[in-house]
């Protein structure tokens, strides 16, 4: 869980970049990334005239000025005066004026002024009547006025990206000319008025991003000449009318960010002029309707964040026309339909976070524009298929959090756009490809949590723009290859539990961007070198700096580095990670004919080797480790964690021809009340999946028990996990012996 908002954080933090491209450290050398392809938006504007021209304004609220101006402007004028419309229109006009603070708009030129409402800012006068109204972005404050509905000739009402507040008022019902109708960007509330399914002539009906409720009128699917309808983002409840399906010259239907419930209707198969169908973050339930395959005009269909469930209709193959096709968080079950690979103008594929299984179908490496396909969250089997290498111009490979094994197809390396590759928790297996190297453009690697196997290859290096890198938990070894210090726009590095082993590279120093870096849980060793300490980017666990978000850190524990380090890094490192020495093991190598003594950092335990105990050179590994379960009481683990390693000269675990000496000591603090006498060694039985007395693994052996001295120790003959264990207590102290 805290990997996963690790990473929804760094991919935030990489569009907060984006948009601000002082943060110079975050950018890639070479050409920008194009972020409106990472974070998917609308597919088109709103076909508002002036969308492209809206921008982020700063409200202004009312002032005590402003007010005071307005209703002196309205007792001060006359629409007897006004010579263009009739006066019940002025009238309308002036009571919009008063209601929305009009002194305060950011153009109000000519209102209340001239006798021409002509010369009014955003009025337009066609053959003695009100025609347009036209106020898009001007601070309109306050309500709408009912009488609007007096304005029998508008065709064109425009108050979106405003403050207005309060209901629509119901009597924009008789306004039977109107065409367009934008009221998106606001705060208004209450429930959508029925009488607007008397606006038979409208065609763009637009309420996008206000606080509405209630339900989607029935009377809707009166608009027989709708071509958009957008009541997105607000808080309508309730299901879709199915009469929307008569709306059949609608190109463009946003229901999204609401609250609506039960199933999709069928009816909506009905609008074959459909270009845009956008129902997402809502509650709706039930089978997606297969009739929609029959949509032959759809680009965009989002379905996602929904309770959907039932599976994937293949009929939905048919629509050639589709390039967006999202279902990702439903609860959709059954395989991926072949069919999909039919959709050749296709270049986003989301079904992440549903239940499908299966194998991922070879049919969709037909799919020559695809750019982004998201796999992951579901229970998909099998190998990845080869003929996704067919899909040249893909950006976006995400395959994790599925059960796929075998290796990663060689045939990957083709995607040489590929931006963003991850299939992490997974089962993959095989080592860790050199070609992953060879992709040009790649910015964000995650394959942790896998089986891979061998070395980090020094090819990752050539990864010049690469932002995020997580090769942790699987099972590489080796060096950490100098290479790596290439990568100078990296951010995050994950290269905890493995079994990496060497020391750290100087090269590593030259990571100058690096926010988050866990190495922790490996076999690295020996001093840091001076250079790590360039690393000033570095982030502190729980350190709440905006940069930070107070998950990104720096964890070097768990590892065999040498306490103390020499400065300048030794500072430097409790700088970044506090507690890096209270963790790190202990590595010693001597002839097994000659046998010896490894002691921990702390001096708690001790492990002796008797001479003639192995042939040949032993090297023994003891390492500090995190807590583990497993006990039952009124056994009770105490503290002090670590895991023995032993391996001979062919880096195998020897087999002991005599038993070692294990001598651990405690504190008062750690035992409590717990009686000395009651302190056992205990072992972890793999096969009885439970926990034995360590004293049973020689075939005749004693405890030798010395509470002056707080210590006990005992002979072990059996290499397994291993922990301190009392009757009431509740810290603990394993060992690990492999």
């Amino acid at each position: 869980m805290k990997k996963s908002l690790i990473r929804m954080i760094i991919c935030l933090a990489f569009l907060m970049v984006n948009m601000q491209v002082s943060v110079v450290q975050a950018q890639a050398p070479g050409p920008e990334a194009n972020f409106a392809d990472w974070f998917p938006e609308k597919p088109e504007s709103w076909r508002h005239p002036h969308f492209n021209d809206i921008k982020d304004l700063e409200y202004i609220p009312p002032t005590e000025e402003s007010l005071r101006l307005t209703q002196e402007q309205v007792k001060d004028f006359s629409c007897s005066s006004v010579t263009d419309v009739p006066r019940n229109e002025c009238e309308t006009l002036v009571a919009l004026y008063e209601s929305t603070n009009g002194a305060g708009w950011l153009g109000n030129d000519n209102w209340l002024q001239s006798t021409s409402v002509n010369d009014w800012y955003g009025i337009i006068v066609y053959e003695g009547h009100v025609t347009e109204i036209d106020l898009l972005q001007n601070n309109l404050t306050g309500n709408l006025p009912a009488t609007l509905g007096n304005l029998s000739n508008l065709k064109y009402l425009d108050f979106s990206s405003n403050q207005l507040t309060g209901p629509i008022p119901a009597s924009l019902g008789n306004l039977v000319y109107l065409e367009y109708l934008y009221l998106f960007f606001n705060q208004l509330t209450g429930a959508i008025p029925a009488e607007l399914g008397n606006l038979t002539n409208i065609k763009y009906f637009i309420m996008h991003a206000n606080q509405l409720t209630g339900t989607i009128p029935a009377t809707l699917g009166n608009l027989a000449n709708m071509d958009y309808l957008d009541l997105g983002e607000n808080q309508l409840t309730g299901a879709i009318p199915a009469t929307l399906g008569n709306l059949s010259e609608m190109g463009y239907l946003d229901l999204s960010v609401n609250q609506l419930t039960g199933a999709i209707p069928a009816e909506l198969s009905n609008l074959t002029q459909l270009v845009s169908l956008m129902l997402y973050r809502n509650q709706l339930t039930n089978a997606i309707p297969a009739s929609l395959g029959n949509l032959s005009n759809l680009k965009y269909l989002d379905f996602s964040v929904n309770r959907l469930t039932g599976a994937i209709p293949s009929t939905l193959g048919n629509l050639a026309k589709l390039e967006i096709l999202f279902l990702d968080r439903n609860q959709l079950t059954g395989t991926i339909p072949s069919a999909l690979g039919n959709l050749a103008n296709l270049w986003r594929l989301d079904l992440s976070v549903n239940q499908l299984t299966g194998t991922i179908p070879y049919a969709l490496g037909n799919m020559p524009k695809l750019e982004r396909l998201y796999l992951d969250n579901n229970q998909l089997t099998g190998e990845i298929p080869a003929v996704l290498g067919n899909l040249c111009n893909l950006k976006t490979l995400s395959l994790s959090d599925n059960q796929l094994t075998g290796p990663i197809p060689w045939e990957i390396s083709l995607l040489t756009n590929l931006e963003d590759l991850q299939i992490s928790r997974n089962k993959l297996t095989g080592t860790l490809p050199i070609w992953l190297g060879d992709l040009p453009v790649l910015r964000i690697l995650y394959l942790n949590s896998n089986l891979l196997t061998g070395s980090i290859p020094p090819d990752l290096g050539n990864l010049s723009y690469l932002w995020s890198l997580d090769l942790s938990q699987n099972k590489l070894s080796g060096t950490i290859p100098p290479e790596l210090g290439n990568l100078a726009n990296l951010l995050f590095l994950e290269l905890a539990q493995n079994q990496l082993t060497g020391t750290l590279p100087p090269e590593f120093g030259n990571m100058t961007a690096l926010t988050h870096l866990n190495l922790s849980h490996n076999l690295l060793e020996g001093t840091i070198p001076a250079s790590f300490t360039n690393l000033i980017e570095l982030c502190v666990d729980g350190q709440p700096e905006y940069r930070c978000y107070g998950v990104l850190t720096t964890d070097l524990g768990y590892n065999l580095f040498s306490v103390p380090q020499p400065d300048p890094p030794s500072s430097f490192l409790y700088q970044k990670d506090s507690d890096w020495h209270q963790t790190q093991g202990v590595k010693v190598v001597f002839p097994g004919e000659i046998g010896g003594v490894l002691v921990s950092n702390d001096g708690n335990t001790s492990v002796a080797v008797p001479p003639g105990a192995v042939e040949g050179e032993l090297t023994l590994i003891f390492k500090s480790t995190p807590e583990v379960s497993g006990f039952k009481p009124p056994y009770f683990p105490a503290s002090n964690h670590f895991e023995l390693m032993a391996f001979n000269g062919n880096n195998e675990t020897p087999q002991f021809n005599l038993p070692m000496t294990f001598t651990v000591k405690y504190n008062e603090s750690d035992i409590g009340f717990l009686p000395e006498e009651n302190l056992t060694l205990h072992y972890y039985d793999e096969n009885a999946k439970q926990w034995r007395d360590a004293i049973t693994t020689c075939p005749s052996g004693s405890y030798t028990r010395n509470p002056e001295q707080n210590q006990f120790s005992l002979p072990v003959c059996h290499l397994t996990d291993f922990a301190l264990v009392g009757k009431g207590f509740t810290n603990y102290f394993p060992a690990l012996l492999k």
